[in-house]
């Protein structure tokens, strides 16, 4: 037999061999279906809203979350007194850990007139396993055109010892054009374990405690009536710039438009601020203070 003729079969058997291993897999690609992509859990302290209650994208919101697994059975709902609140957040400072003598407030005026009627709100219509989430960005006021912008959030939830402030960010300077890419993942604080590193924050408050750096419970005051009206988003590049520099509206007027009191103790403390860090003079701070008081 020539050596032609002993090769032909051999190919025949090759091909056909060939031709049904190729089948089979084309058969098994069409009946077995890919795995599923593995599911990415979202990093520590990021939760998704059951509702927004307020949202500005360069400037923060106010949301109402489900309570972590080891959370849950809250006072929910609770309608906190607006005017407590206000001043309870206006009391929570910063204390930097390279300088112990030095602290920082966490919320200006022009922050509490967006976050405190959400906060109100949110807790008012929570459910015992839900909490309401806040995050706040803006300059730190005054002369800050060099200051980046920070970022402060907060998860907020109401048990038997009071008002729990859990930060997840605690004036965290962003880098520049990407605060509202910032803001739609930033995470808020957690009972699994403490996000921020270095400083720490505390409340002179009544009452008040730090059961760890990042979590201030504070004693409820409670009130009945009406919810707060929540502020609307403000747009354009003039809302917007107003409220990178965290300017107060007028006498603690909403954007909204309701009222929200800034007390005499608040001023006070405001310029206070202003004169510690050498943005007004003596003599303008004492005619200042002079004219706040003859209020009383």
């Amino acid at each position: 037999m020539g050596e032609s003729e002993m090769q032909g079969p051999g190919k025949g058997v090759f091909r056909l061999a060939a031709i049904g291993l190729f089948a089979g897999v084309l058969g098994g690609c069409a009946s077995v279906a890919p795995p599923p992509e593995a599911e990415q859990e979202a990093p520590p302290g990021v939760v998704p809203a059951i509702e927004t209650l307020w949202s500005e994208p360069e400037r923060g919101w106010v949301r109402r979350v489900a309570a972590e697994a080891e959370g849950g059975d809250y006072r929910h709902p609770v309608q906190l007194d607006a005017q407590w609140l206000r001043q309870a957040l206006y009391d929570i400072k910063l204390r930097e850990q390279e300088r112990e003598d030095r602290t920082v407030r966490l919320f200006d005026a022009a922050d509490l007139d967006l976050l405190v009627p959400g906060l109100v709100r949110g807790l008012a219509e929570a459910g015992p396993e839900e909490a309401v989430a806040i995050a706040v960005a803006g300059r730190r006021g005054g002369f800050t055109f060099f200051d980046p912008v920070r970022l402060t959030t907060v998860r907020a939830f109401v048990d038997e010892r009071g008002l729990n402030l859990l930060f997840g960010a605690l004036d965290e300077p962003l880098p520049q054009g990407e605060t509202a890419a910032y803001l739609e993942r930033a995470p808020v604080g957690t009972r699994e374990g403490v996000l921020i590193e270095g400083n720490r924050v505390w409340s002179r408050g009544w009452g008040s405690s730090t059961p760890r750096e990042d979590w201030v419970v504070l004693p409820v005051e409670t009130a009945d009536g009406a919810l707060p009206e929540l502020p609307q988003a403000r747009r354009g590049a003039e809302d917007s710039e107003a409220a990178d520099t965290r300017e107060p509206t007028s006498e603690g007027t909403q954007a909204g438009g309701s009222a929200v009191p800034v007390t005499i103790r608040e001023r006070l403390e405001r310029l206070e601020d202003l004169h510690d860090d050498g943005l007004i003079t003596d003599e303008e701070y004492e005619a200042k203070r002079a004219e706040i008081l003859e209020e009383l």
